[in-house]
C-alpha cells in the first residue's frame, strides 16, 4: 500500500499557451503512465474538472507510491524538467503527502507537535 503521493492541482493555462500546455499534459501523462508501467510508481490518477471555479481548480493528478519511489520522481531529473515547462504554461500547485500505512505516523507527530507546543 501506498505511503506517499504527489498531489498536483491546476487551474487556467496561460493566455496564449493552450496547444503548448496540452503538450506539456501529455508528456506529465507519458511520464506518470510509464513510472507506473516500469514500477517506479505503484499508482496514478488523473481527475479533470468539468463544473464549479474550473479556472480556479481545472484538474488534479495523484501519484502514489512508497516514500522511496515518490522521493525518486521528485528527485527525477525528467521530473523536474517536467515542472519547470509546466511553471511556464499553467497555474498549478503540487505538494508531497503522506498516504496509506504512513497516515498514523503523520497523525502521530501533529499530535506531538500540538502537545509540545501546548495546542489542545
Amino acid at each position: 500500500m501506498a505511503q506517499a503521493s504527489i498531489l498536483t492541482t491546476w487551474g487556467t493555462v496561460h493566455v496564449g499557451r493552450e496547444s503548448m500546455g496540452l503538450r506539456v499534459f501529455q508528456e506529465v501523462l507519458t511520464y506518470y503512465e510509464s513510472a507506473k508501467a516500469a514500477g517506479k510508481l505503484e499508482d496514478f490518477k488523473v481527475g479533470l474538472c468539468e463544473a464549479g471555479d474550473v479556472g480556479a481548480l481545472s484538474g488534479y493528478m495523484v501519484a502514489e507510491g512508497s516514500t522511496a519511489q515518490v522521493q525518486a520522481v521528485l528527485a527525477d531529473e525528467a521530473f523536474k524538467r517536467l515542472v519547470a515547462k509546466a511553471t511556464h504554461v499553467v497555474s498549478f500547485s503540487m505538494v508531497s503527502c503522506s498516504t496509506g500505512t504512513a497516515i498514523p505516523g503523520s497523525i502521530e507527530r501533529l499530535l506531538g507537535v500540538r502537545k509540545e507546543l501546548g495546542i489542545t
